[in-house]
């Protein structure tokens, strides 16, 4: 059985939003995991106060050039995460989010549901997205924030 990947252009160029560098997807995740800039703005767990986050991958169905690498906070909804994917992309606006067949309940939490190696489709009226889940980790690039873009196609 192989394992299900998100259908990316290995040749699409991204940016790094905290170094500025721009790379090809296929080393993008390294590159953020080794970013020296990320690194020095990360906070990692240290008390009740921080979370831990999830290092995701979006992609519009049928559009492999276009991509963001995403972080998200464990505690965050699902419901106000479809809410921050509609401000990273507006056709994502009203929609949900289906592993398998089944759909999600907006109250379940990130953690709750999103485990590495998961591909979520979530399904808007006008649009689909793929979400693909890269890894786990204590803490976050962004403490004042539950959604950080971390990079992103230039396509």
């Amino acid at each position: 059985m192989t394992k299900p990947q998100l259908d990316l252009a290995p040749d699409s160029l991204g940016q790094c939003f905290f170094c500025k560098m721009v790379r090809q997807e296929s080393g993008m995740a390294h590159h953020l995991q080794s970013c020296s800039v990320r690194r020095r703005q990360f906070q990692p767990l240290s008390g009740s106060g921080s979370r831990s986050s999830c290092h995701m991958i979006a992609t519009p169905c049928g559009s492999p050039r276009t991509w963001w690498h995403i972080e998200v906070a464990g505690d965050l909804t699902l419901a106000a995460f479809r809410e921050r994917l509609t401000m990273l992309w507006a056709p994502a606006a009203h929609g949900v989010f289906a592993v398998s067949v089944s759909e999600l309940l907006d109250t379940q939490t990130v953690a709750n549901i999103f485990i590495p190696g998961l591909i979520a489709r979530y399904d808007a009226p006008d649009a689909c997205l793929m979400v693909q889940v890269i890894s786990w980790y204590d803490g976050q690039s962004a403490p004042d924030q539950t959604m950080v873009t971390m990079a992103a196609s230039l396509s």
